[in-house]
Order: structure tokens, then C-alpha cells, then sequence
């Protein structure tokens, strides 16, 4: 086991993900640059229209950003979602 936790009190969940369980939380689908994908079979431009499939299935809002000419295009996003008062 990657993640031993042992416990008679509480059922622990481990992700052993970038970013952990937060992603599973927030709905957020992490997108994989070349250097993630250096010993990977695949190259990041062929994972492109399966993260596009994904993100309209999800349903996952957002928008294109400083971020994009890092992790591709932002195709399929819902519209940004308007912050709360606390955000």
C-alpha cells in the first residue's frame, strides 16, 4: 500500500493525486503539461480532445486565462462563476 493508515476510529481516504482530494471536491479535471507526461506513452496534444469530452460531460466553469498557453485550451468550459462576498 502507497498510503498505509490504519485505524479501529475512522475510515481514512487517501488520494495519492496532484492536489489530492480537492480535486475530486471542487470538480476540477487537472490538466497534464509535457514535463507530467515525459515517460507516458501519450503526448499531451493526443489527451486534448478527451479533456474536451471531459469537460463538457462534467460540466466544469471557467475561462481562458494567463494559463492557457500552459495547459491548452479552455474549450467546453461553462461560464466563470460570480464570487461570493467572502471569496
Amino acid at each position: 500500500m502507497l498510503a498505509p493508515i490504519e485505524s479501529e476510529t475512522f475510515d481514512a481516504i487517501v488520494s495519492l493525486a496532484q492536489g489530492g482530494l480537492a480535486n475530486a471536491w471542487g470538480a476540477q479535471l487537472y490538466r497534464y503539461n509535457e514535463t507530467d507526461l515525459q515517460q507516458f506513452p501519450l503526448a499531451k496534444e493526443a489527451l486534448n480532445p478527451t479533456m474536451i469530452c471531459l469537460r463538457v460531460h462534467i460540466g466544469i466553469s471557467g475561462a481562458t486565462d494567463d494559463l492557457t498557453n500552459f495547459y491548452g485550451p479552455a474549450d467546453g468550459l461553462l461560464p466563470p462563476l460570480r464570487l461570493s462576498g467572502l471569496a
